[in-house]
């Protein structure tokens, strides 16, 4: 288990990166991810590969939803650590549950950040929503 102030700043950099998702702010989103870092959308076979195709994911998405997530587990050293988290997503417009599932990511220190080197989200309860054309 990493000490109190790591799980803090992953804590932040997920709250970052709902937020950011949640307004389609993408210079915001991909800053939460390292220049190389992808993305698995594990029941979906889709996997995005660095900045480029990470905006344009979030770009093409529905916005249908308000992403929150619970910080499971951090574990890992003082420049790199494994997450696990757990997804619940509303929809925006009634408040419903939309979606859940887990995250499990590597996250890197990069400077005074963290940032995510590869995401893969498992889907629970419903499906992906983006456009395929764009990952790999």
């Amino acid at each position: 288990m990493s000490d109190d102030r790591t799980r803090a700043e992953i804590g932040a950099l997920l709250a970052v990166y709902n937020a950011a998702a949640d307004a389609v702010d993408l210079d915001r989103f991909v800053d939460c991810f390292t220049h190389d870092a992808t993305f698995d959308f594990v029941n979906e076979g889709l996997c995005y590969s660095g900045t480029e195709q990470l905006r344009a994911m979030l770009a093409g998405s529905s916005r249908a939803g308000v992403h929150r997530t619970e910080l499971l587990d951090v574990e890992g050293g003082a420049e790199q650590v494994r997450v696990s988290s757990r997804l619940t997503e509303l929809r925006r417009d009634t408040g419903e549950l939309f979606r859940t599932g887990t995250y499990d990511d590597t996250v890197r220190r990069d400077g005074d950040c963290w940032r995510f080197t590869s995401r893969r989200l498992t889907y629970e309860l419903g499906r992906l929503d983006r456009p395929q054309e764009v990952a790999r």
